[in-house]
């Protein structure tokens, strides 16, 4: 039996910052994971819908989309 441990992987490049500083952050997370007991088993999409609010739906807005991906970890336990 596994615990499983589910983490967003948002990261925003701006100014300075540049792909390889966002694969720097990613390995050095999941280099902390793997040092606490926990194995890396996947990525998996993640899709959220907000209402517009009052305002919006009277304009016409639709909903507010967002997408990401998650990272999954799992530590065996027992």
């Amino acid at each position: 039996m596994y615990e499983y441990k589910i983490e967003l992987l948002n990261f925003k490049i701006s100014g300075k910052a540049n792909m390889n500083s966002v694969l720097d952050n990613l390995e050095s997370d999941f280099t902390h994971e793997s040092r606490n007991g926990w194995e890396y088993y996947g990525v998996m999409p993640v899709t959220t819908s907000k209402s517009p609010g009052c305002l919006g739906v009277l304009l016409g807005q639709g909903p507010i989309v967002t997408e990401t991906q998650a990272a999954i970890f799992r530590k065996k336990i027992g």
